[in-house]
């Protein structure tokens, strides 16, 4: 059983995965296909590709899942980062506040409401937010020099925060870098403050970003990733 003994206070937890090696480079090799245009971070809706249903079916998987959220949660985000010289950035302090929905129908608590592709993206409540676990699982070694995530741990109980609030702020957050080794498990909170710095090195900072929920939504809400009932 994986140790989560700071997680609760933390907001966050750097975890061994215990994947297979073949599994990562399956990852590594068929999502690092996708080309990915000048500034395009990496890639979206791949919710339903056959390696992240093996990722999220792995028993390492569905031990945390069980263990931090219940046998209820459901795969609602699934991304691939590729952080490169090529492709670089930065983002600033914020929290993951948005989530995927398959319409747009206005509730109160929810919004505002932004089309993009295929679907809604909405800010949701924090009584959402706190049923949702992210997984990043690291396809290479990340730290400052690369573009690791930097954390503000604790922040996460400071509940759902407006921009005016996290800028306030900001004279109190102190970065923590959360270095990481290939295989690894990233455990968040999305209302963990949390940014990432440029790369300033030619290695590559690959991972597969996992956002989960145990929730269920207002109907007629439906998430975004999972199929219409019959």
């Amino acid at each position: 059983m994986m140790q989560l003994d700071t997680f609760a206070e933390q907001g966050w937890q750097i975890v061994a995965g215990g994947y297979p090696a073949a599994l990562l480079d399956a990852l590594q090799g068929e999502l690092g296909q996708y080309t990915l245009q000048a500034h395009q971070g990496g890639v979206r809706d791949l919710e339903q590709h056959p390696l992240i249903l093996q990722l999220v079916r792995h028993p390492c998987t569905q031990v945390l899942l069980q263990t931090m959220l219940s046998d209820q949660a459901r795969l609602v985000r699934a991304l691939y980062f590729d952080k490169s010289s090529e492709n670089n950035w930065q983002v600033s302090w914020h929290q993951d506040k948005t989530v995927m929905l398959a319409a747009h129908i206005e509730m109160p608590g929810w919004g505002p409401w932004r089309p993009r592709d295929h679907c809604w993206h909405v800010q949701a409540p924090q009584s959402i937010l706190t049923r949702m676990l992210t997984l990043r699982l690291h396809l290479d070694d990340a730290d400052t020099d690369n573009g690791c995530l930097q954390v503000h741990s604790g922040s996460h109980l400071w509940g759902l925060l407006s921009q005016a609030e996290t800028s306030a702020r900001l004279a109190q957050l102190s970065p923590l870098p959360c270095p990481a080794k290939r295989g690894d498990l990233m455990l968040m909170r999305p209302l963990l403050l949390h940014r990432s710095s440029k790369s300033h090195s030619p290695r590559p900072r690959r991972a597969v970003h996992l956002e989960f929920c145990d929730a269920p939504l207002p109907a007629p809400l439906r998430w975004a990733a999972l199929p219409e009932p019959c």
